[in-house]
């Protein structure tokens, strides 16, 4: 019996579409119902046929091009919704496109090679079956059942609905707030001058031995609220010889950003990052000011340079020296986020032994064990506090546990490299993690309660027994941290709404009065802005246009939030009258 090559075809393409819309159903109703997934999956269909037929009067190829890249944006946006519980606005999109880069991707050529073809072989025969319908009604009928979906019913949209409508909305709150992360880029830009003449000045034989050598360790995903004996021994250990902030935060939720809000003492944007527009390139930041100040920086870490373009902004800030895959060797461990922390400890400060001057400013960051998505790795399972970890929070007190215990190495390297105790330290996490203490509060690119921004940090000034083993409780952030450390230079730093030393209060002379923490979500625009005044909570949801008050001292778990705003004239005065 001989079969037809044109039936072959049909039923290879009838078991591709099978297969491929039944893998995305099960993928998009992991979480959600069933039905309404398939309602929006039968919207994704019937746009495409319309589209084949439109296109069909015009050039079928070029329909057949845009309907595979529609289609193959669909997977990719529920996989999206899926992580972030949200379809991508138009501010996650355009932070996206400005900091990918090269190495990125040619990472993803060919998954979305394998991707595309697979998308194609469905549109084909999506016309196929455009091609079976001859009457026009038909086509009218349909495209009222869609226009009605896309305006009237926006809450049942499939996913690419939701980001069409997204991509072409701006929002008044988040712009404003813009305007004046660029205000203080144009602050910073024009106090650059100043601050160097500040530095030079400095007489380099009255900076005291505990500033010889800054240290900055970076540690990954440090949640403040699994700091205790348990899960961070070492940690702790490392603090009794110096300075604790339980309660520190992470001003966003991203490495690279937090090494903003760290170095360059400036709030995330929600646009994009400092690097990715080259305003790295006209601010003054911390290895810049430690260069004048006579010091040689050092940057280091644990994965891949090139990654969220590290390196590049590394090199804008003025960093002596970079290094990460070169200081390894092939064959040292290493996990999905980098060379493991004790292989990398040992060969970075070995690096910094031969390499170091009298007066050196060292970024060491590290990251791959306690990195989502929180794995322990089999050889020690029978190490940490969860041999059988039954959720997230377990999975994520495991690899901080491990983490800390790679701590320890770290600190015993700085003592053998400064003997003489003639440095600053400062360990911290680059942000915090989410443990799931709310529901479903599992993944740091949504949400924005305070366990996705509070970490923790110690601080160790050498050997001086004033600053031993204290305690500081209020509540500082990364933003902080260079104005205090330009205080122990007494170079005066710009004032701004956001950042405020806390070296009165190391002192002991007094605290601040009013403290203002800006928190920055870029990733789920249910709340993209917090801001943490004294103990008053503003969080403003974009997608409902709407502020939520919390007061943090009565209601520590944020469960009695009070709407206090759902007006767009009254939303834009709460934003001017917060940061003005």
């Amino acid at each position: 019996m001989i079969i037809k090559r044109g039936l072959i075809y049909k039923i290879f393409l009838i078991f591709i579409f099978a297969l491929t819309n039944l893998s995305i159903l099960v993928i998009s109703s992991w979480q959600s119902n069933a039905s309404l997934n398939l309602y929006k999956w039968l919207q994704i269909i019937i746009f495409l046929i319309l589209l084949s037929y439109f296109f069909s009067k015009i050039s079928k190829i070029a329909g057949i091009f845009l309907s595979t890249i529609i289609y193959l944006m669909y997977p990719l946006l529920v996989v999206y919704f899926l992580l972030f519980q949200n379809s991508p606005n138009l501010y996650f999109i355009k932070r996206l496109v400005q900091g990918s880069n090269h190495n990125t991707i040619l990472s993803l050529i060919c998954p979305l090679i394998i991707l595309s073809f697979v998308a194609l072989l469905n549109c084909l025969l999506i016309q196929k079956i455009r091609l079976k319908i001859k009457k026009k009604s038909i086509y009218f009928i349909l495209l009222i059942i869609i226009l009605v979906q896309f305006f009237i019913f926006p809450s049942t949209n499939n996913e690419l609905f939701s980001s069409g409508r997204a991509l072409f909305y701006k929002d008044e709150v988040i712009e404003y707030y813009q305007d004046v992360y660029l205000e203080l880029i144009k602050k910073s830009e024009e106090s650059r001058e100043d601050i160097i003449s500040q530095a030079q000045k400095i007489n380099q034989n009255d900076i005291p031995s505990y500033l010889d050598n800054i240290i900055i360790l970076q540690i990954e995903s440090l949640s403040g609220f699994l700091v205790n004996e348990k899960i961070t021994p070492n940690f702790l250990k490392i603090a009794k010889e110096g300075i604790l902030f339980p309660r520190f935060y992470g001003n966003s939720i991203e490495t690279i950003l937090g090494q903003e809000n760290l170095l360059c003492s400036f709030p995330g944007s929600l646009k994009s990052t400092l690097v990715s527009v080259n305003f790295d390139k006209k601010i003054i930041c911390w290895p810049e000011i430690m260069k004048y100040l006579g010091y040689k920086t050092f940057f280091l870490k644990s994965y891949d340079l090139s990654f969220a373009q590290t390196r590049e902004f590394m090199q804008n800030l003025h960093f002596d020296e970079m290094h990460a895959n070169d200081l390894m060797s092939q064959d040292d461990p290493q996990y999905l986020w980098g060379f493991r922390e004790d292989i990398f400890y040992q060969k970075a400060f070995n690096y910094i032994q031969k390499n170091k001057e009298k007066r050196n400013f060292l970024y060491i960051e590290t990251g791959p064990t306690n990195h989502w998505p929180f794995n322990t790795p089999l050889e020690f399972k029978n190490i940490v506090p969860y041999k059988n970890p039954l959720n997230h929070q377990e999975r994520l007190m495991n690899t901080t546990f491990l983490q800390d215990r790679y701590l320890d190495i770290a600190w015993k390297n700085i003592n053998q490299l400064f003997p003489e105790k003639n440095y600053t330290l400062l360990i911290l996490g680059d942000h915090s993690w989410p443990a799931e203490f709310h529901q479903n509060n599992n993944f740091n690119q949504r949400m924005a309660f305070e366990e996705n921004f509070i970490t923790s940090l110690v601080l160790v000034m050498g050997n001086e027994e004033r600053y031993k083993n204290r305690k500081i409780n209020g509540a500082y952030s990364h933003l902080d941290i260079l104005p205090t450390v330009l205080d122990f230079f007494q170079i005066n730093y710009p004032e701004n709404k956001f950042s405020q030393s806390f070296w009165p209060e190391l002192q002991g002379k007094e605290k601040l009065n009013d403290k203002f923490i800006p928190l920055i979500q870029p990733s789920d625009y249910k709340c993209p802005l917090s801001f943490i005044n004294n103990n008053l909570k503003y969080q403003y949801n974009a997608q409902e246009k709407q502020w939520t008050l919390y007061d943090l001292e009565k209601d520590p778990e944020e469960k009695g939030g009070q709407v206090i705003s759902s007006i767009a004239e009254q939303n834009i005065k709460i934003i001017k009258e917060l940061l003005k």
